[in-house]
């Protein structure tokens, strides 16, 4: 073998060791494609799965504000008692409603009492609820009430309605001819009516007479005056004659 083909060989070895190498330090250095097909697909599975975790913690605060909203809404979550309910005040009448007079005698109610005073009248003056009184109408006949507490202690009065007063007309048989509040509607109310020692509440009821209905016609009645609360009190009279001018 002459010295140019030895040399030449030599050069072909060369090259060929310095291939080897680069191929080799080229495998163990690059990731090759399969490698980074499964990085990048475990990197996109790991987004994945955060934003799915995400999703999941958003919609769980989302149901738990939801369940919180409703549970406000109906209540939930408080005491059971509830809260205390508004203690209930009655309503309170002012004593002595103007423009109504004291009835006639209720300044002679008896001490230590809690008293209903009655007065009847017409064209004339009042003059107190009695037996065999003789009372002279136009048209209507007026009736005035007086509670006077002649106690040493304030007095309460409870009513079921707005109606306080009542005046009913009997015939000498006892049977009913006419009540005042026949044809009446009264306010569904509870109230109370308080009296301090001493004190009086006056009203007065108009009862209209003739021959129409809810009309009292002129006779000689038995007549009932009732205060309709609680307690109930009564002043009445019999042989009342109306007499009609």
């Amino acid at each position: 073998m002459d010295r140019a083909t030895e040399v030449y060989l030599k050069w072909v070895l060369a090259l060929l060791s310095v291939a080897c190498i680069i191929a080799l330090f080229g495998c163990c250095g690059s990731p090759s494609k399969d490698e980074g097909s499964n990085q990048a697909s475990a990197g996109q599975g790991e987004q994945a799965t955060q934003q799915v975790s995400s999703g999941e913690q958003q919609m769980s605060a989302e149901e738990t504000g939801g369940t919180e909203e409703i549970r406000e809404a109906s209540g939930e979550g408080e005491s059971e008692e509830g809260p205390e309910p508004e203690r209930f005040v009655p309503t309170q009448e002012q004593p002595l409603a103007p423009p109504a007079e004291p009835a006639a005698g209720s300044e002679s109610a008896p001490a230590g009492e809690l008293v209903l005073a009655a007065s009847l009248s017409g064209v004339e003056d009042p003059v107190a609820l009695a037996d065999g009184m003789r009372v002279r109408v136009l048209n209507a006949l007026n009736v005035q009430c007086t509670i006077v507490n002649n106690t040493q202690e304030s007095q309460e009065i409870g009513f079921a309605t707005g109606q306080k007063l009542d005046v009913i007309f009997s015939d000498a048989d006892g049977k009913e001819v006419l009540k005042w509040s026949d044809g009446r509607r009264f306010a569904q109310v509870f109230n109370v009516l308080t009296l301090a020692a001493g004190e009086r509440w006056s009203h007065e009821l108009t009862v209209t007479v003739g021959d129409g209905e809810y009309q009292l016609q002129p006779g000689v009645y038995k007549v009932t005056v009732v205060l309709t609360g609680e307690p109930e009190l009564t002043a009445v009279a019999s042989d009342v004659e109306i007499v009609r001018l």
